[in-house]
């Protein structure tokens, strides 16, 4: 899965949350009263969560919700230091969407232990990663290089946009001694970064039987589906190499996604 689906798959998970019907009777769906039972802590968790939720996707009708976005907004940002771990949670989901220089801060400082703990290091690293800020980048870039598992590829998710990481994505996908999921996560966030990088480094791996068998399924289904990567490989003649290589391979994956690639390339 490459960057904007792992985005697209956070954001309709967030829009996909249940919705905990509230009790405080008439009017009780009007963004002010919401606002009003998600600030207030002495409300159950659940009653405060849905009102979070209600207005989420009130405010995804930008004309409608106008009147009270600042204010939404400043609600969200007071409520990222709330008692409840899970309010923290939701309401730095939303923030941390288009984080401002305040939100930024307070998941950096999570993240990177300087700060209070706000919310889970892989949503941190998570949010951060949607974010183009340069201290948001080089401290992904550091958990890309230190951390392990979900976390660390989370971090290198979020290198995807950063075209002076593809340098070092490219070393950690083509790395033999890293685990198969984590080179696998770092070749799909160097397609974003430089498509020319990953064309040339997925042509490698496609033909190189030695290697991990899932990397070369992924980076070929990747060159199949993808147009801009998909044409810099066929330029360089990559299609007159893939018939050895579906010939001498067991995957079926592979075998498909180079069935695909040569009738996209015609």
């Amino acid at each position: 899965m490459d960057a904007d689906d792992f985005g697209a798959k956070y954001l309709a998970a967030l829009a996909a949350q249940p919705s905990v019907p509230s009790d405080t009777g008439e009017g009780a769906d009007e963004p002010d009263v919401l606002m009003a039972t998600a600030q207030d802590a002495s409300r159950p968790v659940a009653e405060r969560l849905s009102a979070l939720q209600q207005l989420n996707a009130r405010a995804f009708n930008m004309i409608e919700f106008a009147p009270y976005a600042a204010r939404f907004d400043q609600m969200l940002k007071s409520l990222c230091t709330d008692k409840s771990a899970k309010v923290r949670l939701a309401a730095f989901q939303r923030l941390g969407l288009s984080p401002d220089a305040e939100t930024r801060r307070l998941l950096h400082d999570s993240l990177a232990g300087t700060g209070e703990k706000l919310v889970p290091d892989l949503v941190a690293a998570t949010l951060l990663g949607f974010d183009d800020h340069a201290s948001s980048r080089d401290l992904l870039a550091q958990l890309a290089g230190n951390s392990d598992g979900k976390l660390r590829r989370a971090a290198l998710r979020g290198l995807s946009g950063d075209p002076s990481m593809a340098g070092r994505l490219r070393a950690i996908a083509t790395d033999r001694t890293e685990l198969s999921k984590v080179r696998q996560t770092a070749a799909l966030a160097l397609k974003s970064a430089s498509a020319s990088d990953f064309a040339d480094m997925a042509q490698q791996l496609v033909a190189d039987p030695t290697e991990d068998s899932a990397l070369r399924a992924l980076t070929m289904s990747a060159l199949a589906h993808g147009g801009e990567v998909r044409a810099a490989a066929a330029a360089s003649g990559f299609s007159a190499r893939l018939d050895d290589v579906a010939a001498n391979t067991m995957s079926r994956s592979l075998k498909r996604s180079i069935k695909l690639f040569k009738q996209m390339a015609k």
